[in-house]
């Protein structure tokens, strides 16, 4: 009866575990209103149509801030939010929370920002083609990988964005590439990296596909990046024999939890290899299946691991070694193919959320299951439990795609109250255009006094914010895309995401730092 309550938890009033918890339908109106967030944010998937989001033209940055919510920041000194063309340098603030700027009668104006507020780092990276990012919170900066390509040479490129530092000249910076990390007997690489954080010794573990240098197929790398100088050499964790297949959009998912780094990536016979992060043989699921996105989920004793994927065709299955492949029940059931899946962890164990963007004839769509993993039913024999509430009439076709969402604890706040912020592609139309989005939320959910038995109370933080915009067609949805979060505490959340140029031919990574601005308590 408790997973009962448990798989209800993050169902929010109105809402349904099938959907994301923004209001599509309100945003295809053009309302830009918003109730929520998602389950997302883990590796994520096959890019076999145009709605991956390839090519196009500019974006737009969020808004300016306020009172009420948005990017917040510095509005600049002259013409800040209509004011007169000089704007006194008292009128702006260090203090993303604080308003900067003046009004319309030179007055500086006043108030604070709530919600999430960008505190300076905005950075452009240009490629000829940007395929995914990757990023990971550690205890005082943001570790981010970028799969791109230049020249016609792929390469992935390891960034450093510091998590508590006002020196926006120094925050942000790349710190090695696969390429300079010369590991003997590879070839280009094929994926970014799946990262996951190690905390005390702070160290990150990346795995990675590279081909092998002599064109024998590929494999799976492990490779560990921290300051100290006696960190462990690059090691494969895969064989050329199972090799490796994936999109570019694609990923292999990491994790860390319980001292030992876990991966999960698909093999280039369809099936699903899971691993310890050691040199030793990975074990393999989804036998005799053809997986397209894979995550990565642990059991509630912080140590077992169960593994979501994605099927060619249709089908989302959770599985673990040992345990029978347990398929969703998905609200869009027609065929299709999978852009991406994520398991994102909702800091109750053992509780994820699991989504998935999926797309066919004439649809696109993005739906998710709460999922409750118990040690216990594991060796009894039971696999992950999925809720199974009833669908929203929006989900078979809700025209969002690949969220990236993290679920953080800060440090000082009550145990029952968490944050949830998410980064969600959208594609919108008025009925004639039609408009790529990413659109920037944050939620508060308070457990109550009593988890599981408590009502549960979610609150929207501030307004969502327009991280880029761009006009799109129904040939390929090309906009911005591939979106992923994190957290440093206590107050720090970075946001990464690709686009096509502005201006010209190629595309983006756009990288941004933002606080967390809350209410004043009552």
């Amino acid at each position: 009866m408790a997973s009962r309550r448990l798989l209800g938890l993050f169902v929010v009033p109105a809402l349904a575990s099938c959907s994301l918890f923004l209001d599509f339908d309100a945003l295809q109106k053009g309302s830009g209103g918003a109730a929520g967030t998602a389950a997302s944010g883990g590796s994520a998937g096959s890019a076999g149509s145009g709605v991956s989001g390839r090519g196009g033209s500019s974006s737009e940055s969020g808004g300016e801030g306020g009172a009420t919510g948005g990017s917040g920041g510095s509005l600049g000194p002259a013409g800040a939010a209509g004011g007169p063309a000089e704007c006194p340098a008292e009128c702006f603030h260090d203090d993303p929370c604080v308003v900067s700027g003046c009004n319309a009668d030179g007055t500086c104006r006043t108030g604070m920002v709530t919600g999430l507020s960008l505190d300076g780092i905005d950075q452009t990276i240009p490629a000829d083609n940007q395929y995914r990012v990757t990023m990971i919170g550690g205890d005082d900066a943001f570790f981010l990988s970028s799969f791109a390509k230049n020249a016609n040479k792929s390469e992935v490129t390891f960034y450093r964005l510091d998590g508590v530092s006002t020196d926006a000249t120094n925050d942000f910076m790349a710190i090695a590439t696969l390429g300079g990390l010369a590991i003997a007997g590879t070839g280009d690489p094929l994926s970014a990296a799946g990262l996951a954080w190690q905390p005390v010794v702070g160290i990150v573990h990346a795995f990675v596909a590279l081909e092998d240098k002599v064109g024998m197929g590929a494999r799976v790398w492990h490779v560990v990046l921290g300051p100290q100088s006696n960190l462990p050499k690059p090691s494969a964790v895969s064989g050329l024999t199972d090799g490796y297949s994936a999109s570019p959009f694609v990923y292999p998912s990491a994790l860390y939890a319980g001292n030992q780094p876990y991966a999960a990536w698909i093999n280039a016979d369809g099936s699903v290899a899971l691993s310890d992060g050691t040199s030793a043989m990975p074990q393999k699921l989804a036998v005799g299946a053809d997986a397209t996105t894979v995550s990565l989920l642990l059991y509630d004793d912080n140590t077992s691991p169960a593994v979501l994927y994605t099927l060619g065709g249709g089908g989302v299955v959770v599985e673990a070694p040992g345990i029978p492949p347990n398929p969703l029940a998905e609200c869009q059931p027609a065929p299709g193919d999978y852009l991406s899946s994520s398991a994102t962890y909702t800091n109750i164990p053992g509780v994820w959320l699991g989504g998935w963007t999926k797309y066919g004839s004439g649809y696109l769509t993005t739906n998710g299951r709460a999922l409750w993993c118990s040690a216990a039913d594991m060796k009894s024999g039971m696999g992950c439990r999925s809720d199974t509430n009833p669908c929203p009439d929006d989900s078979e076709a809700n025209l969002a795609r690949n969220p990236a969402t993290v679920v953080v604890h800060r440090p000082g706040d009550a145990t029952t109250l968490m944050e949830v912020v998410q980064a969600t592609p959208v594609i919108t139309t008025d009925g004639t255009n039609i408009t790529a989005s990413i659109l920037l939320t944050q939620q508060s959910v308070d457990l109550g006094p009593v988890p599981l038995q408590s009502k549960t109370v979610t609150k929207s933080i501030g307004d969502p914010i327009t991280l880029a915009s761009a006009p799109t067609t129904s040939d390929d949805y090309a906009g911005p895309d591939w979106p992923a979060v994190a957290f440093v505490p206590p107050d720090r959340f970075a946001v990464a995401w690709t686009e096509p140029a502005a201006a010209g031919p190629g595309d983006e990574l756009r990288v941004q730092r933002y606080k967390m601005c809350l209410p004043a308590p009552n």
